[in-house]
């Protein structure tokens, strides 16, 4: 795109150049510091004044847009970067939870095989407790 432009402008100041000192039936469309509108024919060098404006002009709104292009690109880099962060949290907040529930598993493991092995008499039980009460 840039190059086309470039091709564009060569070609237009060639012809520029080219040209005759004093342009026939133009007007020219510069106007004064003082306001005041020049009706004589445009010369060479007030169209290449007109042309490097012109340039000058879409050059900055190039600029801008550049500007423009680029904050919204480290936004987005911001925002890539914080997904990423928050994927890796997650990530690892997944592989805590796992872990919690593998030693749930196993204290609920533990805990149902305490209680499978408790006395079943309950006459035992209880002189287990008055044995301990008189002590």
């Amino acid at each position: 795109m840039a190059a086309q432009q470039d091709l564009l402008y060569s070609s237009s100041e060639e012809k520029i150049l080219n040209a005759p000192d004093e342009i026939p039936h133009t007007e020219s469309l510069i106007s004064t510091h003082q306001g005041e509108d020049r009706t004589a024919p445009a010369t060479r060098g007030d169209i290449k004044t007109l042309m490097h404006n012109i340039r000058a002009f879409f050059n900055a709104d190039l600029n801008i847009k550049r500007e423009d292009i680029t904050g919204v690109t480290a936004r987005v880099q911001a925002t890539e970067d914080s997904i990423h962060s928050i994927t890796q949290q997650q990530t690892s907040t997944k592989e805590q939870m796992q872990q919690l529930l593998a030693a749930n598993k196993a204290m609920q493991i533990r805990l149902d095989t305490t209680e499978t092995q408790k006395p079943q008499n309950k006459r035992h039980n209880k002189q287990f407790v008055t044995k301990n009460c008189r002590i």
